[in-house]
């Protein structure tokens, strides 16, 4: 979704921002609700609230988690896989437990791929009107 008056694009941070509670919307009644991608989009395609003036980078700064806490996970993960294989090719014994953390770790691997650029514990939020 992008707004042609501002040139705002919406990201990938945008939904994941808004996934986890950081805009929230003023009814007609003038409560505050938090509102999800989806109901972001009817609003805005429906006239009743702006394209968000946030920026990616401004969506980031208040992400509670870095690219290095996020990077030395999956080092770890990956150092663990890698143990276990290792053994497994040298045939020294592995556990079936071993085994199935390291089905475990290829998921997490794959999580922390598709999460990669999701924001953590959003404690402050953006609202958005249509003036």
């Amino acid at each position: 979704m992008a707004n042609q008056e501002k040139g705002n694009e919406w990201s990938k941070a945008h939904s994941f921002f808004s996934e986890m509670g950081g805009f929230v919307y003023c009814d007609d009644k003038g409560d505050l609700r938090t509102i999800r991608s989806l109901e972001f989009l009817e609003l805005c395609e429906a006239n009743k609230i702006a394209n968000p003036v946030i920026t990616v980078k401004g969506i980031r700064d208040k992400n509670k988690s870095d690219t290095l806490g996020k990077a030395i996970l999956a080092l770890q993960l990956l150092w663990f896989m890698l143990q276990v294989v290792v053994r497994g090719s040298t045939s020294l014994a592995v556990a079936l437990v071993e085994l199935d953390t390291v089905c475990m770790v290829v998921l997490s691997l794959l999580v922390i791929f598709v999460w990669w650029d999701s924001t953590h514990n959003v404690l402050t939020f953006s609202i958005h009107l249509r003036r």
